[in-house]
């Protein structure tokens, strides 16, 4: 229905005359001016992960940061939502369809996606409750096109009674229950589904409107050049009485419908979920991505405990297909919330390492407190709970990057940034500590620093060498050590750790001189 999607021009009335470009509805934006979607290729590449302003305050400079900095060490860019929004930093979004003026215009976004590949959000649980959708329905009520759009709890609780112990199934992220009321402008108060903040209103993604809506967002994805569309917690967008809402069976429904509707328009998916191997690889044949939210958990343990037994369990049974891996993101560590690899002594030996390292102010900032979306949430950088040490930094990262699957790397711990105690202060929000806005003066000596200077390189070294195209092994090694071997027809290297000293070695075969070669800095390395 065109009626669907308001005036997006109305969403902020305070921004309408800041930027008229800006505010741009992607259905304006010409032929020209979009690009070819991807043939549901992604290459295998270092990602980045940032905000749309923290790498210099807007897109453009983003950009520049990018080309200068970046070019030859990353290949796809996953720009976490630049909308327009309310709260929670662009995931309470009032609209899909419009950029934040003071980001830039999606114009600027077209610019990064013509030359990298490029991931947004859909955040598909929700919308804020600021929304002109949301307003319209506080308005009128059962007389509101969008009435059915949002998750009232008698959906889910039909009889109207909500038992005790049927509430303690909806524990999954906190102990506090995920409601929230809400009056509507008649005088009758609803009860809703609140599943992380109470500036965002949960979404019933079975209701034919909140779908419509939807698919409005994805297919003006696709307009702008998206290559991967990240969907944005989707693992709690389905409630049920009985089971709560992780992964319910209604969620697989709910991920087969958008999954077809993401590929039909020439786009690939990746998942945000924490869950078992069974669930994950289920969401794989369904032909969407997932992350390896697992391997924090065993490369911050070994880094800590000096020991390598769980990290060389998992990279030798970790499956590479549609696979991203993780060592920090924006949402701090969640260090044992899926007890995979580790057990619940070795995952609380980990998480106490890191909240001593990181310092009070993290303890301040972490768990229920400082509105956090989860109990197990360890809000620090990655150098912060390493006790500020660029050699353990430097091997946390190499693991990483020789993991199997895809690195995705977050903007904050690429550049051993330390708490932004100042913002944390401000704002109050635990996750502000790991969310540093660089100023681009800021990011010209951040880059110069010889400890970045080499992780670049041996990022460059991963993004085009094509031994990353093979299989791994691991050769057995000591229990402080680990050794990891990638091999692809004529090209192999080998990285070998010592977790007693955080030193590493990482070899390669040389082409040309038909050798193996020891990496340095200045290695001159032919890729082809």
């Amino acid at each position: 229905m065109s009626t669907l999607i308001p005036n997006q021009n109305s969403q902020n009335k305070n921004s309408q005359n800041q930027n008229s470009v800006s505010n741009t509805n992607l259905t304006q934006i010409s032929q020209n001016q979009t690009l070819q979607t991807s043939q549901n290729v992604i290459p295998n590449q270092i990602q980045l992960m940032t905000y749309p302003d923290s790498l210099g305050g807007n897109l453009v400079n983003l950009k520049t940061v990018l080309d200068k900095h970046l070019k030859k060490s990353i290949g796809f860019v996953h720009i976490l939502p630049p909308y327009l929004s309310s709260a929670d930093r662009g995931f309470a979004p009032l609209t899909h369809l419009q950029i934040e003026p003071k980001f830039g215009n999606w114009q600027d976004i077209i610019a990064i996606s013509n030359e990298y590949g490029l991931m947004l959000d859909i955040i598909a649980g929700h919308v804020s409750v600021k929304s002109e959708y949301f307003q319209d329905y506080l308005k009128n009520g059962e007389n509101s096109q969008y009435y059915d759009m949002f998750m009232r709890v008698e959906k889910t609780f039909e009889d109207g009674i909500i038992r005790i112990e049927e509430l303690t199934n909806f524990g999954y992220l906190t102990p506090i229950p995920p409601l929230i009321l809400f009056k509507l402008e008649n005088g009758e108060s609803k009860l809703h589904f609140k599943t992380f903040m109470p500036d965002q209103a949960d979404l019933d993604v079975n209701s034919p409107v909140a779908r419509e809506l939807l698919e409005s967002f994805v297919k003006n994805h696709a307009k702008i050049g998206v290559k991967m569309v990240r969907l944005d917690a989707i693992e709690t967008v389905c409630k049920d009485r009985k089971l709560g809402y992780h992964l319910v069976p209604q969620t697989f429904e709910v991920l087969a419908w958008i999954i077809a509707i993401i590929k039909e328009n020439g786009m690939e998916v990746l998942c945000e979920v924490f869950g078992s191997e069974e669930l994950k690889n289920r969401i794989v044949q369904m032909g969407a991505w997932i992350y390896d939210f697992n391997l924090p958990d065993v490369v911050l343990h070994a880094v800590l405990s000096q020991k390598s037994q769980h990290l060389k369990s998992h990279f030798s049974r970790q499956n590479t297909e549609r696979t991203l891996t993780v060592l920090t993101n924006h949402d701090g560590f969640m260090i044992g919330r899926i007890l995979q690899n580790l057990t619940q002594e070795e995952a609380n030996f980990t998480r106490t390492k890191m909240l001593e390292n990181a310092g009070s102010l993290t303890q301040k900032a972490s768990g229920i407190g400082s509105n956090n979306i989860a109990t197990e949430g360890i809000n620090a950088t990655l150098i912060q709970v390493l006790f500020r040490d660029q050699e353990k930094w430097l091997i946390c990262h190499l693991l990483h990057l020789f993991a199997p699957g895809i690195p995705q790397m977050y903007y904050n711990d690429l550049l051993a940034e330390l708490n932004d105690e100042r913002l944390f202060e401000e704002t109050g929000e635990g996750r502000s500590l790991i969310r540093h806005n660089f100023e681009m003066e800021e990011l010209n000596h951040t880059f110069e620093r010889p400890v970045i200077a080499k992780l670049l390189k041996i990022m460059e070294f991963r993004n085009n060498y094509k031994a990353f195209l093979g299989k791994i092994t691991v050769p057995k090694s000591g229990e402080n050590q680990i050794n990891l071997d990638w091999e692809f027809e004529n090209y192999k290297t080998e990285l070998q750790i010592d977790l007693f000293h955080y030193q590493f070695t990482l070899k390669y075969w040389d082409k040309i001189d038909g050798e193996m070669k020891v990496w340095g800095v200045e290695s001159t390395i032919n890729f082809t």
